[in-house]
């Protein structure tokens, strides 16, 4: 056991103590730009929280029991407060995914502070000192926003100290005005040349509009491939945008009366229980009638056939809301695959809101023995065309963002993993490639990684794009696309016969279910996928200059043809596909 050391839980540098040893609470708290302060000093970091497989089930586990259990009761409670009768499925939709969110965070900062406070040995912990700082945030998104913000994270922390009676905590002033992290905004904001268009199209061709059209929004099928769906359909197109409501302050008066069962529960889970109601978004409470009342001024159909999306059940109140009122009208709900993960990751599909609350999933390819999930194709490559011979120059290798700190495990840790994975890789390259080679960096981590300052410091000579450059364009210039982490991008690129190369560790390896792993392991057979930086590099060095012999052989083509018809499917005719499942 080493020294007894100083307790810190975040990046901000005012709340680290001077000339004392340190225990930093994780990876995140050293942030690499900063190197120059924390390198100098005498600090240890808690190793990292939840990775190890069982921890990792276990956690899981719990995240579900508790997110359905507190799901029932706050239906009821929701139902009471703000005098209605919905469904639980009613209240799925509306708040689920911020719901399954705040339980894995909950998880997360619970057992992870406790975790460094049963295994160091620790003098005190640094908190800040206002008391007033309130944990609600305006809605879903804003919520997301907060897991990347320190002060929030700190008040967080206080509460679970606070709640198990650790006194041996020490004070550091924070700005009285700071007292809620009450930033807001869409997910994806829309911008530029499209929404004008969009919107103009609206204007001129809505008396063409009826009240039964089908509601087709955000469906991630190309524009064309959408127009015609409609118009197959037998409606005018409609091009419909996401909407937002005046934001909502918190009133403490008002979310105090809503109440969740305490009695027979202990540790954690009296915890979530107690912090709930302080940590719900204002949409839910004191927003909630002002965003109901908003919905009956929208200009969408007020009896669509169904409701269609891909993406606007997760961060979209409004539209969450409509369409929850609407499905209990008997309105058919409808959501097609978003990206990667769905029917291959152990910890996904059949237990989030989009696949639990919709009538029919419209996956990808792969089905789930049930008539809920409706096979398709890949939507967002549904008109692009397929790549009939190698072509371009130089390799692309695409880059994972810094996830914000939303898993029941310590993300930041495999991150540092996989950074130094990356770096093995570009080494292991011959001289000509590594010249070649053009790194694509995530374009959303909020500056938190650092991305350009590490790849400059580790080799100032190669190239990359700051996610500026529209992806596609750089994929069409490049002879091998290489993705460094289990994407949307690989089901993308191997729709299209695009040269793919894969590498992911372990840790991805052990997430795949007993389902999808032979797929996977169909594509290592044929060297498209690998589980280690060293063989994907040496097998590019090998193949580089008969690239075409490789990826046209008969034996790798007949491989990721299968694999594709089972998770990157292609028709021939996407509409009349989409028209027959949506109207089936």
């Amino acid at each position: 056991m080493s020294n007894k050391r100083v307790l810190v839980t975040t990046a901000d540098e005012g709340t680290w103590p001077k000339n004392e040893p340190i225990l930093f609470l994780g990876e995140w708290c050293r942030q690499y730009h900063r190197k120059e302060s924390w390198s100098i000093l005498d600090a240890e970091v808690v190793s990292p929280y939840g990775l190890e497989p069982d921890q990792k089930s276990k956690d899981h586990q719990l995240l579900i029991r508790v997110y359905a259990e507190l799901l029932d009761e706050l239906s009821h409670e929701l139902n009471r407060l703000h005098q209605c009768s919905h469904s639980r499925r009613y209240w799925d939709i509306v708040l689920g995914y911020w719901l399954q969110r705040f339980v894995s965070v909950c998880i997360n900062r619970y057992h992870g502070l406790m975790h460094a406070l049963d295994h160091y040995d620790i003098s005190e912990v640094i908190v800040y000192g206002n008391d007033q700082y309130r944990l609600a945030t305006l809605n879903s998104y804003g919520f997301q926003l907060a897991l990347y913000n320190d002060l929030w994270n700190q008040n967080f922390y206080k509460r679970i100290l606070d709640f198990n009676g650790i006194s041996n905590t020490r004070r550091v002033a924070v700005d009285d005005e700071a007292l809620s992290f009450q930033k807001s905004g869409p997910l994806v904001e829309e911008k530029g040349f499209k929404v004008t268009l969009k919107r103009i199209w609206k204007s001129m061709f809505s008396i063409f509009l009826k009240n039964d059209d089908a509601f087709i929004i955000n469906s991630y099928l190309p524009v064309n491939t959408v127009i015609k769906l409609q118009l197959s359909l037998g409606q005018f197109p409609s091009f419909w945008e996401q909407q937002t409501t005046d934001s909502t302050e918190i009133n403490v008066t008002f979310r105090s009366k809503l109440t969740l069962a305490l009695q027979g529960h202990t540790g954690f889970e009296l915890f979530i229980r107690q912090l709930l109601p302080e940590c719900i978004p204002t949409c839910y409470l004191e927003g909630y009638k002002k965003m109901v009342d908003f919905t009956t001024t929208l200009p969408w159909p007020s009896k669509p056939k169904f409701i269609f999306t891909s993406n606007n059940f997760d961060t979209d109140e409004v539209f969450k809301v409509w369409t929850a009122q609407k499905v209990e009208q008997g309105i058919k709900y409808y959501v097609g695959q978003h990206g990667n993960l769905y029917g291959t990751w152990i910890y996904h599909t059949h237990q989030i809101p989009e696949y639990s609350t919709s009538d029919k999933f419209i996956s990808w390819g792969w089905g789930s023995g049930t008539s809920h999930v409706v096979p398709a194709f890949v939507f967002k490559t549904a008109n692009l065309p397929v790549r009939e011979k190698c072509s371009g120059e130089g390799i692309l290798l695409i880059e994972r963002t810094i996830y914000n700190r939303l898993a029941t495990y310590d993300r930041h840790h495999n991150q540092e993993i996989y950074q130094q994975e990356q770096f093995r890789f570009v080494n292991c390259l011959q001289p000509n490639l590594k010249a070649s080679i053009l790194i694509r960096l995530a374009n959303f981590n909020l500056g938190l990684w650092s991305d350009k300052r590490r790849w400059h410091d580790f080799d100032s000579t190669l190239q990359y794009d700051a996610g500026t450059v529209p992806i596609w364009d750089l994929i069409n210039k490049s002879k091998l696309v290489v993705h460094s982490y289990d994407s949307t991008g690989i089901l993308e690129t191997l729709s299209l016969n695009i040269p793919t190369i894969a590498f992911f560790d372990q840790f991805y390896f052990d997430e795949i279910n007993e389902e999808a792993l032979p797929y996977y392991e169909l594509l290592e057979s044929v060297g498209i996928l690998f589980r280690t930086a060293h063989e994907a590099a040496n097998h590019i060095n090998k193949i580089w200059d008969n690239m075409e012999s490789w990826w046209l052989s008969p034996e790798l083509q007949a491989a990721k043809d299968k694999f594709c018809h089972q998770y990157a499917r292609r028709v021939e005719n996407p509409v009349a596909t989409m028209k027959e499942i949506l109207q089936s």
